[in-house]
């Protein structure tokens, strides 16, 4: 048995890709926390780990965002040691992305050539996609709304690029998001990391009502995935397992948006959700427990 991602990691296999489609993500939704990371990070051979988590327990403790920290401290308001090698890059990624805004608003033909110029072949992959995605959605015919046409060509490329062509019948473990699995099915389904903080990830930005829909998104995508498990009496039982942990190192929980200190351990809790599956819901059980009774 192999194992397949079903992400379509080839259209961002260069460096220079994911560092357009960062940028193309940040012109679409600013806030995103995931590409603004890359970005930071890249051209550092430890993607400047330690300056990073600095400025994530200064946020932490503030209750505000990585990138309103960063704001603050370039506008002279706030202040975190040794990170300057972080605030000079976070500088850097901003004249981009004004330069890219302008570029747009000025001429939306451009915006092909711009994230994938023709005479670069490690854009190639990347490039199909986007004219995929510009035929669907169309040219933006009105500078004025370059920001909702950024955000319709993000995800209309994403839905691409995380959705691809995925056979009933396979040979190999499919890896796969949870947006990815609708319209699957499977005899055996994994499901990890449903803790707190990943399932379901809350956005201290939104509005109650705002955070309300995206919780209640976020239920539905389970439901979708746990959904996916099939149980055909005459041919075989279907097995669905939820996977949660404990406790991950705080590197990675704030790698993954958790708040945490990088130089402790940090507590986690399962998810809401499961709490929600009922009374019919199986008991709980530790993976090597459940591997010795296979």
């Amino acid at each position: 048995m192999h194992i397949k991602s079903y992400f379509r990691e080839e259209a961002l296999s260069s460096d220079l890709a994911k560092i357009n489609y960062s940028y193309l993500i940040l012109l679409a939704n600013p806030d995103d926390e995931v590409a603004l990371r890359y970005l930071l990070g890249f051209g550092s051979n430890n993607c400047r780990n330690s300056s990073y988590y600095r400025l994530a327990e200064k946020a932490q403790l503030r209750r505000i965002k990585i990138k309103s920290l960063l704001v603050d401290i370039i506008n002279g308001n706030d202040s975190v040691p040794y990170t300057s090698n972080i605030v000079d890059k976070y500088r850097e990624i901003k004249r981009t992305l004004t330069e890219y805004y302008t570029r747009l608003r000025s001429d939306p033909s451009c915006f092909l050539e711009l994230f994938t110029p023709s005479d670069n072949e490690d854009l190639d992959e990347l490039r199909e996609v986007l004219i995929t995605t510009v035929d669907s959605i169309g040219l933006c015919d009105d500078p004025t709304d370059i920001d909702n046409w950024m955000k319709k060509i993000y995800q209309d490329s994403l839905n691409r690029l995380t959705l691809p062509d995925s056979p009933l019948e396979v040979d190999h473990v499919r890896i796969m998001s949870l947006h990815s699995s609708k319209g699957l099915n499977a005899k055996f389904v994994l499901i990890t990391s449903c803790i707190e903080g990943l399932i379901p990830r809350e956005d201290i930005n939104l509005s109650d009502n705002e955070l309300r829909k995206s919780i209640e998104e976020q239920r539905r995508l389970l439901y979708v995935a746990m959904t996916r498990c099939k149980n055909y009496p005459d041919q075989y039982q279907g097995t669905l397992i939820l996977s949660t942990c404990t406790g991950m190192p705080g590197t990675d929980a704030l790698r993954i948006g958790i708040p945490s200190r990088a130089d402790r351990f940090r507590d986690v809790i399962s998810s809401r959700f499961l709490s929600e599956l009922g009374n019919n819901r199986p008991d709980f059980e530790r993976g090597f427990d459940y591997l010795e009774r296979l």
